[in-house]
């Protein structure tokens, strides 16, 4: 039996750039939150020196997180699923040098009942400004993404799934 790829799941370079094409597009803005580290360590990166690997912490609060449960069309295939569930395991954002950002999410998702798994992956240059953060391909196309930044926390309202609904997800040192 062969099962259906997704198409928001191949990892290729021209589909990669072309998702965060639209993952940019679609993006509106990201959420501030808040969260110093209690344990008595020293506090997480300033403003001044962001850089360091976020692990995604929550999605609406969750985690893992469902980003699309409903119907869906898949352009690809041309294929209508009548019950599509896409769930983010955990991620990453690497702010590095030079203001190279990362991401890469763990998806599982399930088709009218057949599951699989695979990678989100997107990169680009950031710039930090005060508490603002925003994220821009690499090529420089399209506006990035814009919102907040707070030390050791990154929080952006993504819509991955093409839901029209963005959920909140939550990176910290």
């Amino acid at each position: 039996m062969t099962y259906p790829t997704f198409a928001v799941l191949r990892v290729r370079r021209a589909w990669i750039q072309e998702l965060t094409a639209v993952l940019l597009a679609v993006t509106t803005t990201l959420t501030a939150c808040g969260g110093g580290d209690d344990s008595g360590s020293p506090a997480g990166p300033t403003n001044s020196d962001p850089k360091g690997l976020y692990a995604l912490r929550s999605i609406d609060g969750k985690l893992p997180g469902e980003i699309y449960h409903g119907p869906w069309f898949d352009p690809a295939s041309r294929r209508f699923y009548n019950q599509r569930v896409v769930v983010v395991d955990s991620g990453t954002v690497d702010l590095g040098k030079g203001n190279v950002w990362t991401m890469v999410l763990w998806l599982r998702q399930s088709l009218d009942g057949v599951t699989g798994s695979g990678l989100y992956n997107t990169a680009g240059i950031y710039e930090i400004d005060g508490d603002q953060i925003v994220l821009r391909p690499r090529d420089g196309t399209g506006s990035g993404v814009s919102g907040t930044f707070a030390p050791g926390t990154i929080g952006l309202s993504l819509d991955l799934a093409e839901s029209t609904r963005a959920r909140a997800f939550t990176f910290r040192k």
